[in-house]
């Protein structure tokens, strides 16, 4: 398994030259042993991997169960036959901001202590991509579903039973406080 990681470094370090963003390289001279150990947690955590996979669904089935009571309000991702999503984050997506509104709601929930992480900007109004003369309104859908429809909730494999008890408790309240 170690020469799967090596090799994946490898590759990475071969292509990433050609990449739009800097592949984080070993200083040169770091100490071959510090390099080593660093592989060696890696491979170790991967063994953890299907726990927190299995966790993260979990919680994104009670956060599912939540949304579930508002059908006509919340869009939820479809996952095809045969894909099991590793729920990085839990995406949801406000159907109908004049009856639901999405800043509301993120308002509500962070007013009830949950961080609400909305990330993916859309790429095209990123200073680097302005600066190459892209604007608000070359892509109207993504605009839309990222200004006014994506909602991300926490899912980390290591909230407890109780903090996700909770966290659902709490989205509930801010869906019903959210509404217009």
């Amino acid at each position: 398994m170690l020469g799967d990681v090596r090799n994946a470094t490898g590759a990475a370090r071969q292509y990433g030259p050609h990449l739009a963003f800097p592949v984080p390289q070993p200083a040169a001279g770091a100490p071959q042993h510090l390099q080593q150990r660093i592989l060696r947690r890696g491979v170790a955590q991967l063994r953890s991997l299907p726990a927190f996979v299995a966790a993260r669904q979990a919680i994104a089935g009670r956060l599912r169960e939540v949304l579930s009571g508002y059908p006509d309000l919340v869009g939820l991702p479809a996952v095809p036959d045969g894909v099991e999503p590793s729920h990085h984050l839990f995406t949801f997506f406000v159907r109908e901001p004049e009856r639901l509104s999405r800043d509301r709601l993120i308002h509500e929930l962070d007013d009830r202590g949950v961080r609400v992480p909305i990330r993916y900007f859309p790429l095209h109004l990123t200073p680097e991509w302005r600066s190459r003369g892209h604007r608000y309104g070359e892509c109207p859908t993504a605009e839309r579903l990222w200004f006014e429809e994506q909602m991300n909730l926490p899912c980390h494999p290591g909230l407890t039973d109780e903090q996700v008890d909770l966290l659902c408790e709490l989205l509930a309240d801010s869906l019903r406080a959210s509404l217009c």
